[in-house]
């Protein structure tokens, strides 16, 4: 790795491949998948987004907006969903490969959300 090996960190150009700057506030959380070729990242940030990216390819695949600030993102182990804590004390379930659902009353791509976090967790799915 080269932020470990200090004579491959002199020799280089440029430290980081990819730069990802596409959110408009502060990133909050950062999350990486496990894939080898298809690999992607989830950022979050201060201006309601999560965005997923090709970590293979650099692009952008997704922005998703929640009605709140979500400030902790974590990707279900098949990637096929990701959950993101938002400020207003709910649990955000979103889909990364499914088709969006215009008819979510949370917005497009979250397919549901966990609330009431102060006696039994409640499920509200769409």
């Amino acid at each position: 790795m080269m932020m470990f090996d200090d004579m491959a960190k002199a020799s280089a150009g440029v430290l980081y491949r990819y730069s990802f700057s596409e959110h408009a506030l502060r990133v909050t959380d950062v999350v990486t998948g496990h894939g080898l070729c298809n690999s992607i990242i989830i950022s979050t940030s201060e201006d309601r987004t999560c965005k997923i990216w090709s970590l293979y390819e650099g692009l952008l695949l997704r922005s998703i907006t929640f009605p709140s600030i979500i400030d902790a993102i974590v990707m279900d182990l098949g990637e096929h969903v990701f959950y993101a804590g938002g400020r207003d004390g709910k649990i955000y379930i979103a889909a990364l490969n499914a088709e969006c659902n215009r008819n979510s009353i949370h917005g497009m791509f979250i397919i549901g959300a966990l609330y009431d976090h102060r006696s039994q967790y409640a499920v509200s799915q769409f």
